[in-house]
């Protein structure tokens, strides 16, 4: 079952990446605000729905609330600043970069969870940790020639790299937090938390920035990122708690990397044609390979 789950996810990650993407170029809405429509609209009603569907009870205590609040603002953080940094990078070098996560996820399931730490890890991190310099090699040194296409190539490397580490450290509270309820409970507490957080994020913005009007296409596209979203925050976590290696999920789900550059390059035509990207695509799943095995 989580198998399956775990398929979903990747298809439905490869298309949120996508419509990230086409939105982020589309809109100059700020990412608070479209991540707070979509959870609104979108994320919330789905997820209340397959929270009361599935089994939903909770052992509360001050350490269950903590996790939860904790692990909530983790992962809006982490939303906010990923749909950033797809603004200033191409999908296939965003998720190449965005790869770290891995390596962040392992080491603190090493560390917190208690988890095994094989040398096929180590040798698939280091892999992948390649696979992200790799990567923005050539786009580092063209930006120094002044011939970048990506202007804004630093600003795009720096809000990935941190998107992963708010990732990283989320996935792993979410883990712990998973313990002491029901994969349906967190649908709802989980994610309403993350809805919350990302309501008072966009408030913010709001009051800072003045009056700003949002269009109803703005809101069609929210909605549908909300749906999505919500798709992959439901397969994720039966797939999380169907497994029993967090390491192994965070790995296996690496494989949207080639789809997304693949999908990039029909859909979104980004044709990036550096034999370094695609050669850190390569080496990337070959450290997947190595870290699932």
């Amino acid at each position: 079952m989580w198998v399956i789950a775990l398929v979903i996810n990747l298809l439905l990650f490869v298309t949120s990446t996508l419509l990230r993407r086409r939105f982020a170029q589309s809109h100059a809405v700020p990412a608070s605000m479209t991540l707070a429509l979509s959870y609104v609209i979108g994320v919330m009603p789905l997820s209340i729905i397959a929270g009361l569907v599935a089994p939903h009870n909770i052992t509360w205590s001050y350490w269950t609330v903590w996790l939860l609040l904790s692990a909530s603002l983790l992962v809006s953080i982490f939303g906010v600043l990923s749909f950033i940094a797809i603004r200033y990078l191409p999908a296939a070098l965003n998720q190449t970069i965005f790869q770290s996560r891995i390596l962040i996820t392992i080491l603190l399931g090493w560390l917190f969870l208690g988890e095994r730490l094989s040398a096929n890890q180590l040798i698939g991190a280091a892999c992948i940790l390649a696979s992200g310099i790799i990567s923005v090699w050539a786009p580092a040194r063209a930006h120094r020639q002044g011939k970048s296409a990506h202007k804004h190539l630093v600003k795009g490397v720096l809000f990935t790299l941190a998107s992963a580490l708010f990732l990283g450290i989320g996935v792993v509270v979410e883990k712990a937090a998973i313990q002491y309820m029901d994969i349906g409970a967190f649908f709802i507490y989980g994610f309403g938390l993350q809805c919350l957080w990302l309501v008072l994020f966009a408030l913010w913005d709001r009051k800072k920035l003045g009056k700003m009007t949002i269009s109803r296409q703005v809101v069609k596209e929210s909605a549908l990122l909300g749906v999505v979203v919500a798709g992959i925050g439901v397969s994720y976590f039966i797939a999380l708690s169907g497994a029993n290696n967090i390491s192994l999920i965070a790995a296996l789900t690496a494989i949207t990397l080639p789809l997304t550059a693949i999908a990039a390059h029909f859909v979104l035509h980004e044709r990036d044609d550096s034999k370094l990207l695609w050669a850190a695509i390569a080496l990337a799943v070959t450290g997947i390979g190595i870290t699932a095995q």
